[in-house]
């Protein structure tokens, strides 16, 4: 039962991220005003212009990884400090926005605690090389 609440949560998760990432590249629908301050915040990364299409671009390509399956711990370390970046963002800058930090973050943890295995090899102090 666990293991297909996680397979929903991934489902979720990939649904909410491609769709951010169309919006965000395409601004289908404007955003909402969070705070001033955020606005600001949100119009100084939009003067560089590199910014948006980078961080929506990867959203949507881990967003249709994990939709498909496919490659997800490494979907996963993608969005991890990006997400981390928003979730700062949301607690320092509008303070409230902070139950939308708490869903995003909800939603990552509960996908790396179903692919701990995997990166359980990353958190070893000291790994030997492999031989050649």
């Amino acid at each position: 039962m666990l293991i297909k609440i996680l397979i929903g949560l991934r489902y979720l998760l990939a649904v909410i991220l491609i769709g951010l990432s169309a919006n965000g590249l395409f601004l289908f629908v404007p955003w909402a005003s969070l705070s001033p301050t955020m606005d600001e915040f949100l119009k100084c990364l939009e003067i560089s212009i590199f910014f948006f299409p980078l961080i929506h671009g990867a959203m949507g390509l881990c967003g249709l990884l994990l939709f498909f399956n496919l490659f997800v711990p490494l979907a996963l370390l993608i969005l991890l400090p990006i997400y981390i970046g928003i979730t700062l963002s949301y607690i320092f800058i509008a303070p409230n926005s902070i139950p939308w930090g708490v869903l995003w973050m909800s939603l990552i943890f509960s996908q790396i605690y179903a692919y701990f295995p995997q990166f359980s090899h990353v958190l070893h102090m000291k790994n030997k090389m492999r031989e050649f």
